[in-house]
């Protein structure tokens, strides 16, 4: 899951080319800051800052080799520009560009937050679906009824139609929020609830519980997972924020969900999907995962669905 959103976010939309160095290598390097980065913040080389703090500098340089291979690549007319190319093109009023550094850590936040995200929520929904055959079973005749329409090429509007695909996916991020908290700066002072909130505050706005909390539909089973409710109208505004809301959505969100659709897509036509052990531990605060990594066994369809 991992491999395949790190490809997809750092490739195919930063525009990054990693020239002699292997995906897995940049992938490893990117866990081993991950992995530290939030941990105790001692910088010493046997301590996971410490090694966080030295996959950092290891990646401004794959950063900056990629940067500079981004320059000397022409534009290709009728092409959108790709996200590294838009950074390194984009001045301010004053005609400045970003600094070196700049550049740098801003490609790390957006190819971390890009994937990982993206890769424990697909790891999310293969590991509730494998409590659910039946669901797998749905995905599949729509698949079929994708294919007879769009053929077999996942395009826009075959992405458009997998109504029941996106309910999966939005009930599994209901039930499995990786982002419980968001927090913002309070930049004007307000009240709210009979509280007056002082500008300069922090606010941490608990958006993991409205999900199940929020919405009139489902308060008698709110852990239960039921597709079958988002394709229902009538969401009460506000419940259902996992990508935020407002001027701050995810920036993320439309790559996310057409990744995890075509995930989804490709699975559902060609395989059935074997978690395993379906009863693994989850661990980990926000972005939990099954303990044992989820070792999952795919079983190529007899009839694979087709057009």
């Amino acid at each position: 899951m991992k491999r395949f959103a790190f490809i997809v976010n750092s490739t195919a939309v930063l525009g990054m080319d990693f020239s002699d160095r292997s995906v897995e290598e940049v992938l490893e390097w990117f866990k081993v800051w991950a992995n530290g980065i939030i941990s105790f913040r001692i910088n010493l080389p046997f301590m996971k800052f410490g090694k966080a703090m030295r996959a950092r500098r290891v990646l401004l340089e794959i950063i900056n080799e990629a940067s500079t291979l981004a320059k000397s690549t022409p534009i290709q007319e009728g092409k959108p520009l790709k996200v590294l190319k838009q950074i390194l093109n984009a001045r301010d009023e004053d005609g400045n560009g970003l600094t070196e550094d700049e550049i740098g850590d801003l490609m790390i936040i957006l190819i971390f937050a890009g994937f990982e995200t993206t890769a424990s929520t697909m790891t999310s929904i293969v590991f509730e679906l494998a409590h659910y055959p039946e669901i797998w079973d749905k995905l599949r005749t729509e698949q079929q009824q994708i294919m007879k329409e769009f053929g077999e090429e996942i395009t826009p509007q075959a992405l458009d139609s997998m109504s029941y695909t996106d309910a999966v996916i939005k009930e599994t991020m209901r039930l499995r929020v990786l982002v419980p908290v968001v927090t913002r700066r309070v930049t004007k002072a307000f009240e709210i609830g009979g509280y007056r909130i002082p500008e300069g505050w922090f606010v941490h706005l608990q958006t993991g519980g409205t999900t199940r909390l929020f919405d009139d539909r489902w308060m008698n089973d709110a852990d239960e997972f039921k597709p079958e409710r988002f394709l229902q109208e009538g969401a009460t505004k506000g419940a259902y924020m996992p990508w935020g809301l407002g001027a701050h959505l995810c920036i993320g969100k439309f790559i996310a969900e057409t990744e995890m659709k075509a995930m989804l897509a490709v699975l559902a036509r060609k395989y059935r999907v074997v978690v395993e052990n379906p009863d693994a531990e989850l661990v980990g605060f926000a972005l939990t995962t099954p303990a044992d990594g989820m070792p999952v066994r795919l079983e190529k369809l007899d009839e694979c669905i087709s057009g």
